[in-house]
């Protein structure tokens, strides 16, 4: 999964990845949420050409201890939209 995937941990491939564990125990707050959405949309569309992003959301959740995230995306010579959802967790608690 490229959004789980730090940079540097795939072999000869040093770019590919998100690197979002780095801020899985920031504070969760709105500056968080932005990064972690920027994040995401910027290695989409660095890494993934057959996808059109449409919109990413992320949500604190949990009391902090996690996050609940949305991309929604076509992918290229179809407007059909497609939602991907997952839960990224912090490990705390």
């Amino acid at each position: 999964n490229l959004i789980r995937t730090n940079r540097f941990e795939r072999f000869m491939r040093p770019d590919v990845g998100c690197d979002l564990s780095k801020l899985l125990f920031e504070p969760a707050n709105q500056i968080t949420e932005l990064r972690i959405k920027e994040l995401i949309s910027e290695t989409i569309k660095n890494h993934e050409k057959r996808a059109l992003l449409k919109n990413v959301s992320v949500k604190s959740v949990r009391d902090g201890l996690g996050y609940d995230i949305a991309i929604v995306f076509a992918i290229k010579g179809s407007e059909k939209p497609v939602t991907f959802t997952t839960f990224l967790e912090t490990n705390q608690g």
